[in-house]
């Protein structure tokens, strides 16, 4: 019943043209926020690798000091 409805349902046509029903203003805001949000990704993603190269350094010098501690 409800593949009958989806097959029923008016599908929405997308388009990427100047009549595409999206004010200015609103596509301004679009952008802003399609920037802001690659511009959060690409700070959080390099605090990540930041972390990770620290995680790693971190572990070397634990090891290193393991194995003096051996000798």
């Amino acid at each position: 019943m409800i593949i009958i409805f989806l097959c029923m349902a008016d599908h929405v046509n997308v388009k990427f043209s100047e009549g595409s029903g999206l004010a200015p203003e609103m596509r301004l805001v679009l952008m802003f926020c399609l920037a802001a949000f690659t511009l959060l990704f690409v700070y959080l993603l390099n605090k990540r690798l930041k972390m990770e190269k620290t995680e790693r350094e971190l572990e070397l010098l634990y090891r290193t000091v393991q194995r003096d501690n051996r000798m």
